[in-house]
């Protein structure tokens, strides 16, 4: 039974979502921090506002946030390497690309699974 949900697409859905949502808000994330408004003059421009303060406990909070959307990035991505069409390892790649860590594909296949929890093994404590 596991092959066959291993097949079904359906699956892929929140994955592909997830994607799609994490794109997003790392694009708001970057407009929001580097202060550059797209939507400016329209009347969706209050999407772009920095509402989150210029204090130091405001950047504090607003970069766990955005760490913690990072590592659940990681997750997904993860996730999609794993499978074989070439889409889905390309958007694993897409992933962690945001987040400057577009090794973790060459890594992860030819490091860790091939040295898994080995001296070798550079993913094993």
């Amino acid at each position: 039974s596991e092959r066959a949900f291993l097949n079904d697409k359906r699956f892929l859905l929140p994955l592909y979502l997830f994607v799609v949502n994490d794109t997003l808000n790392w694009l708001w994330c970057l407009c929001v921090v580097a202060d550059i408004n797209p939507l400016s003059n329209t009347s969706m421009e209050f999407l772009f506002e920095n509402r989150h303060g210029t204090g130091v406990s405001n950047w504090i909070v607003f970069a766990f946030v955005w760490g913690d959307m990072a590592g659940l990035n990681g997750l997904a991505g993860h996730e999609l390497i794993h499978k074989r069409e070439p889409i889905n390892k390309a958007l694993g790649m897409w992933t962690y690309t945001k987040i400057l860590y577009s090794h973790f594909y060459l890594e992860h296949g030819s490091g860790h699974h091939r040295h898994v929890a080995t001296e070798l093994d550079p993913a094993s404590a």
